[in-house]
């Protein structure tokens, strides 16, 4: 008969009581069964093995170390830019119920998840090599994009590659000038960057505001996000995590029945035209009222966050393809596996995620949906 015993397996038999075993103990045994040559102890030596199989030792999960550019710190665009600007105090609040309706009809609340692969932002420096990008027409003035086919260089790494997913990112950053290059459906081939079927938007991390301006006024798009944001802006960085604090505001995608597939507002400039009517405007802010008290049982980034939608709030750029509203994170600083990322997300863990203690207190900014 097996239990626990003392946090190793323990086997119990009427002659010799409880034996606490471990995996070598498991081996030698099965070494001494082999010896034999019955059936009998032929069959206990693979018992043995099979047991010993069964305790070997399980890998600890290593996260990686976090890597902080110099270039993109947990406050990318311009300190005036409003992904880096508290929320008025005067800003009014309103709820809808489609905050808190269940994601899944098997659901009892909302759900928020994270993207963890659309998005990387890659360094250049002055070492790494020129690469020829070949953009296509990406006009559309209706959804105030105006950027004719361009070739140019641009430094880019080596290892620099598109996302995975089916946007296919790519986002370069010029560490010593700040210029970056933003590219949707991105294809590399060696040197030459392409975007068969996509768009794409320049502009800099430093001095410009990672937002779109209207084409009427002279304005394009700041990335190629739905809502003309940058991908570069609101993600979850590595910064954030070593600081254990988000000091700035974030960028959120939502999804089927939630996102409205007509409507925007300020700071977005475009929709997002899917088949996913639903009552909230591409560029609403989201966001929890200040004097809002904070949830017991948040872990400490989970507080940063309670902290970063109360200061901050959160700013509606995308559609997020899923039922779930998702935030994103930069996956050359932070990874999914993260015990503090898991912990503010997930939910199958054997503990409550963060976001399900703080996402009942989200609310619109501004305008009653």
């Amino acid at each position: 008969r097996r239990h626990l015993h003392g946090g190793h397996l323990g086997v119990h038999d009427d002659d010799h009581g409880c034996r606490v075993i471990d995996r070598h103990f498991c081996l030698d045994m099965a070494a001494a069964h082999r010896k034999s040559t019955t059936a009998q102890n032929k069959a206990h030596a693979a018992a043995y093995e099979a047991l010993a199989a069964r305790l070997a030792p399980v890998p600890p999960v290593v996260v990686p170390p976090v890597v902080v550019p110099p270039a993109v710190s947990g406050r990318p665009f311009a300190a005036g830019s409003l992904w880096n600007t508290p929320t008025p105090t005067t800003t009014k609040w309103f709820d809808h119920p489609i905050l808190h309706d269940p994601s899944q009809p098997s659901e009892t609340l909302r759900h928020w998840y994270v993207n963890e692969g659309s998005m990387r932002v890659w360094h250049a420096t002055a070492t790494d090599p020129l690469v020829t990008f070949q953009l296509p027409t990406f006009v559309d003035l209706t959804f105030n994009r105006n950027r004719p086919a361009s070739t140019f260089t641009f430094r880019c790494p080596t290892v620099a590659q598109p996302g995975t997913d089916e946007d296919h990112i790519l986002f370069v950053v010029d560490d010593t000038t700040g210029d970056y290059v933003e590219v949707w459906q991105a294809s590399r081939n060696g040197n030459t960057i392409t975007a068969p079927g996509g768009g794409w938007a320049r502009g800099n991390i430093n001095t410009g505001t990672g937002i779109g301006g209207l084409a009427a006024a002279g304005g394009n798009n700041a990335g190629v996000r739905a809502a003309n944001f940058s991908w570069a802006a609101g993600l979850i960085t590595g910064a954030d995590l070593a600081a254990n604090k988000i000091d700035h505001a974030l960028v959120v995608a939502l999804g089927w029945g939630f996102l409205s597939n007509t409507a925007w507002r300020a700071p977005a400039t475009a929709p997002d035209n899917g088949g996913h009517a639903g009552p909230i405007a591409m560029g609403t802010k989201l966001g929890i009222p200040a004097g809002t008290s904070a949830p017991a049982g948040l872990s400490p980034f989970g507080l940063a966050m309670f902290n970063a939608l109360c200061t901050f709030g959160a700013y509606v750029g995308d559609f997020a393809g899923t039922p779930y509203p998702m935030f994103y994170i930069d996956a050359n600083t932070v990874v999914e596996a993260d015990p503090r990322i898991r912990r503010l997300f997930t939910r199958w863990d054997g503990w409550t995620a963060d976001m399900d203690l703080i996402g009942p207190l989200v609310r619109v900014a501004d305008y009653q949906p």
